[in-house]
């Protein structure tokens, strides 16, 4: 039973630096996100989408209608255009 124990034990801490060395090789892209998922107020800011176009995804008009919009935020340095899904 220990000898059970051991070998899973060990798979466990394998698992675990193979994550943290794909972590480090991606710079924590996932750790990043969860984190500042955590303290919306101090990672992420208010901004302004200005849309060019709407359209609705599902087509018939329901409670949960799901639309996509496509524009260009306003504080954005270099003019990307951006896509969102809203679900309302």
């Amino acid at each position: 039973m220990s000898k059970t124990k051991n070998i899973l034990s060990w798979i466990i801490v394998l698992f675990g630096i193979i994550g943290i060395i794909r972590e480090y090789s991606y710079n924590f892209s996932r750790t990043k996100v969860l984190y500042s998922s955590f303290y919306p107020d101090k990672y992420f800011e208010k901004d302004g989408l200005i849309y060019k176009d709407q359209v609705r995804l599902d087509g018939t008009p329901s409670q949960n209608d799901i639309y996509y919009f496509h524009g260009i935020l306003k504080k954005m340095v270099e003019k990307q255009q951006l896509w969102a899904i809203i679900i309302q």
